[in-house]
């Protein structure tokens, strides 16, 4: 339980990481927003 935990944190910490770069390289922040959520929905649907 403690590994997976992890790994999503550092999974998780990686798409935050990816989100900022979008919305500092992109105007439209809404979208890399939504494009954020997507993926941790995929890694939530990936891991369970």
């Amino acid at each position: 339980m403690k590994i997976k935990t992890s790994v999503l944190s550092i999974a998780f910490g990686v798409i935050s990481a990816v989100a900022v770069a979008q919305v500092k390289g992109d105007d439209d922040g809404i979208l890399a927003q939504q494009a954020d959520t997507r993926d941790k929905v995929a890694i939530d649907a990936a891991v369970t």
